[in-house]
C-alpha cells in the first residue's frame, strides 16, 4: 500500500537520498563570486565554507534578492 511503501522509504538513510557537494563558497566570497560558483556548478543551494566546517548555505534566491536589491536602489 501507499503507506505502507512510505514508511518504508522514510526508514532510508540520508546518504542514499542526500545530493553529493558539487562545490562551495568561502564566507569571505563576495555574492557575485558565489553566484558564478553556483552557475557553474548547476545548483541551487551551496555549503558556504569558514575554514574546515560549514559556517551556512547560500540559496539562488538569497544571491538573487542580494543583487536585485543593489539594482532597485
Amino acid at each position: 500500500t501507499f503507506s505502507a511503501k512510505c514508511k518504508e522509504e522514510a526508514k532510508k538513510p540520508v546518504s542514499e537520498v542526500m545530493i553529493p557537494i558539487r562545490a562551495t563558497v568561502n564566507v569571505n566570497d563576495s555574492v557575485a563570486k558565489a553566484a558564478f560558483i553556483m552557475l557553474q556548478a548547476d545548483v541551487n543551494l551551496i555549503p558556504v565554507m569558514d575554514g574546515e566546517r560549514v559556517g551556512g548555505v547560500l540559496r539562488m534566491s538569497d544571491v538573487f534578492n542580494e543583487l536585485t536589491a543593489i539594482v532597485v536602489e
